[in-house]
C-alpha cells in the first residue's frame, strides 16, 4: 500500500506531517512525499525516512502563477497568458496523471492549502482509484459560529460574541474586495473564478461543494478533513464540521534534526557556565522559517538589534537567536552573552531553554508547550493564522503576546525578565 502526501512547499507544513507519516508506515503503508520546490526541503523529507516523488508544476488557482512570473520584464502578461489558456490547470492535470500512473497510490493526502488539486484529481481517480483526505496543518479554518478566524487575536469569554462575529465580518468583507480586484486586474479571471471554472469542467458533484465560509483557501464540502494539531490547543468553543477529525498528531518531538557543531558548542559552554551559575538563563529567539513573507528584512533587523540590545543588558541572561536560512550573521553586533546563527535545531534547544521568542508559528508554539518551555509571541502580521495561536498561548498561560512594531529595547527586557521571574516562581512551587 501507498500512502502519497502533497503538502505545500514550506517547512512548516511537511514538519506537521511527520508523526503521522510514520503511523501510516507502522500500518504497512509505503509513505511517499509528492513534491516540487528548493532541494533543501526534499532533503529534509529524505532525513526522516520518507521517499520523494517530484512534481514538475504547482497546483492551480492559489496564487503561484503570480509568485513564479515575479521579476520577468511582462509578469502581468505572463500570469494573464496562463489564466486565459488555463496553462497551470493543463500543466498541474498532467503532472497528477503522470503521477497516479507511476505510483498507483491508495491514499492520497492533500495539503488543504492545496485543496484545488481534489479538482485536478477527482476525474482521474475513476481510472486510479485512491481515497482522498485533506490534511490541516492549521487548526480548523472554517467558521463555526463560536471561534474567531485564525488570523484574529481575539479569545472566546475575554472578548464577545459580538466581537468575533465583527472578526468574521471583517474577514469576508475584505476577501471580497481582493477578489473583486483581482476579477478586474486580470479581466475575469481572477483565481476564485479560474477554481469555479474547473470544478465545473471536471463536473464535481455537488456532493463537494465549494466553500468559503474560512479562512485563507477554499474548502471542499464532505472531502474528510484531517486536523494535525491536539484538540486540547484549541479553544473549548471550537465545533468541528461532519467531515472533519483532529488527529493530533502534532507536534512531533521525534523529529530526527542535525546538530551543527557551531551551535553545540555554544550549548556545552552555556552549560557548562550553568555549572557555577544557577541563576543563568537562557533564552532562545526564532521568528520562523518565512518571516520574509510577513516582514521585511530591515524590520527583521531592527527588532533583532533591539533583542540583542536588551540581552547584552543582563549578564545573567543568555541568548540563542536564529536569524533564518541565508540571513548574514555579520550584520549584528552581538554581545558576549549571545549566540546569532541562521538556523538551530529547535527541538534540540528547547529542551535546555528558560523562555522561546517566537512568531506563533504552529509547529513552534505546539513544541514549546509539549516542553513546557513559556512563550512570548511577537506577531509579523495578521494575514495569516499565528494571532490565533498567539491568542491560545495567552489564554492557556503559557506565555504572552505583542505586536512586532511595539519591540523597543525596553519593552523587550521588561516582559521577558517578568516572564522568566514568574516561570522560576511556578519551579519553586511545583
Amino acid at each position: 500500500m501507498i500512502a502519497l502526501f502533497a503538502m505545500a512547499t514550506a517547512q512548516g507544513h511537511l514538519n506537521a506531517t511527520f508523526r503521522l507519516a510514520r503511523q501510516l508506515q507502522a500500518d504497512g503503508y509505503r509513505v511517499i512525499y509528492a513534491y516540487f520546490g528548493p532541494p533543501e526541503l526534499a532533503q529534509r523529507i529524505v532525513q526522516q525516512s520518507f521517499a520523494v516523488h517530484w512534481l514538475e508544476s504547482y497546483p492551480f488557482g492559489v496564487g503561484t502563477d503570480e509568485v513564479l512570473n515575479q521579476g520577468r520584464s511582462e509578469s502581468y502578461l505572463e500570469t494573464l497568458f496562463d489564466r486565459i489558456t488555463g496553462r497551470d490547470l493543463k500543466t498541474r492535470t498532467a503532472d497528477w496523471q503522470r503521477t497516479l500512473h507511476q505510483l498507483r497510490p491508495d491514499l492520497i493526502l492533500l495539503d488543504a492549502f492545496l485543496s484545488t488539486d481534489f479538482i485536478v484529481l477527482y476525474p482521474l481517480l475513476k481510472a486510479y482509484p485512491a481515497n482522498v483526505v485533506l490534511i490541516q496543518t492549521m487548526l480548523s479554518t472554517y467558521d463555526d459560529g463560536h471561534t474567531p478566524p485564525l488570523n484574529s487575536s481575539l479569545i472566546p469569554g475575554r472578548d464577545s460574541p459580538q466581537a468575533i462575529r465583527r472578526a468574521w465580518q471583517r474577514e469576508y468583507r475584505n476577501r471580497f474586495f481582493r477578489q473583486l480586484w483581482e476579477t478586474v486586474k486580470y479581466a475575469g479571471y481572477s483565481s476564485h473564478r479560474q477554481i469555479r471554472r474547473a470544478f465545473r469542467r471536471n463536473e464535481l458533484p455537488d456532493t463537494y461543494r465549494l466553500r468559503y465560509d474560512k479562512v485563507f483557501h477554499a474548502g471542499i464540502d464532505n472531502l474528510p478533513e484531517w486536523i494535525m494539531p491536539p484538540q486540547d490547543f484549541d479553544f473549548a468553543e471550537r465545533r468541528l464540521l461532519t467531515f472533519q477529525t483532529f488527529k493530533n498528531t502534532m507536534p512531533d518531538l521525534s523529529r530526527a534534526e542535525t546538530l551543527p557543531p557551531a551551535y553545540t558548542m555554544a550549548l556545552e559552554r552555556i552549560g557548562q557556565e550553568r555549572q557555577t551559575n544557577a541563576d543563568l538563563k537562557l533564552v532562545y529567539a526564532s521568528l520562523g522559517t518565512v518571516m520574509l513573507a510577513h516582514r521585511s528584512e530591515n524590520e527583521l533587523a531592527a527588532f533583532y538589534r533591539k533583542l540583542l540590545q536588551a540581552v547584552g543588558q543582563q549578564p545573567n541572561w543568555r541568548l540563542i537567536l536564529a536569524i533564518g536560512d541565508g540571513a548574514d550573521v555579520a550584520r549584528f553586533d552581538c554581545p558576549a552573552n549571545a549566540f546569532v546563527f541562521t538556523s538551530v535545531p529547535q527541538l534540540h534547544v528547547l529542551q535546555h531553554c528558560d523562555l522561546f521568542i517566537t512568531h506563533g508559528g504552529l509547529n513552534s508554539v505546539l513544541e514549546a508547550t509539549a516542553l513546557n518551555v513559556p512563550m512570548l509571541v511577537y506577531l509579523l502580521s495578521h494575514l495569516w493564522d499565528q494571532p490565533g495561536y498567539g491568542a491560545r498561548v495567552v489564554a492557556q498561560g503559557r506565555g504572552t503576546m505583542y505586536e512586532l512594531a511595539d519591540a523597543s529595547t525596553a519593552s523587550i527586557g521588561d516582559v521577558v525578565e517578568r516572564i522568566l521571574e514568574e516561570h522560576s516562581a511556578i519551579n519553586r512551587l511545583a
